[in-house]
């Protein structure tokens, strides 16, 4: 990438230190919403140049009225797309497309990230506590933000992931 276009490479390494960053203060301190977008964003543009065409994204709600300013932990959106690539789209030879919502509901801010995946191993289909171990696959960034969310917002934030027909969808629901 950096003889074929230097320009992207910077873009690119830029971004992948704004990423790292976020993980070295992941346990520390909040950001806003908008700022987890930003974020998510950056590493979309990272899994871009990876996947070409096999990744495609589909915002929804961004352009509606939401609370962009609403301090949240660090890392509670990027992870679950990052799950979404790494388990999903990057396992399926044609790719695919992951839908991120954003919507205000009246139980509060509804974050879900739904995408294209193989089929779940058998282990994979438990039910929808991701504060239980044992999960398929290790579940550790789905419950880090389940207990950083419930920290924060109290027992009515939510992190739920579930299988449906080749698909999986993580829903974050955090009280206002």
């Amino acid at each position: 990438l950096v003889r074929r276009d230097p320009d992207v490479a910077e873009r690119a390494v830029l971004d992948l230190s704004d990423l790292f960053r976020a993980a070295l203060l992941a346990g520390e301190g909040e950001s806003s919403l908008a700022e987890e977008v930003e974020l998510t964003e950056r590493y979309l543009s990272i899994e871009q140049l990876r996947l070409g065409n096999r990744l495609q994204v589909r915002w929804r709600g961004r352009d509606t009225v939401l609370p962009w300013q609403l301090r949240v932990p660090r890392l509670v959106l990027q992870p679950l797309v990052e799950n979404a690539v790494l388990h999903g789209i990057s396992r399926l030879p044609a790719g695919g497309t992951i839908d991120i919502e954003l919507a205000m509901r009246p139980d509060g801010l509804h974050i879900a990230v739904h995408n294209p995946a193989p089929p779940p191993r058998e282990r994979d289909t438990t039910p929808d506590d991701l504060t239980t171990p044992g999960r398929g696959g290790t579940g550790h960034a789905q419950r880090s933000i389940a207990h950083r969310l419930a920290y924060t917002f109290g027992s009515k934030a939510r992190v739920t992931g579930r299988w449906h027909e080749g698909y999986y969808l993580a829903e974050l629901r955090i009280p206002l």
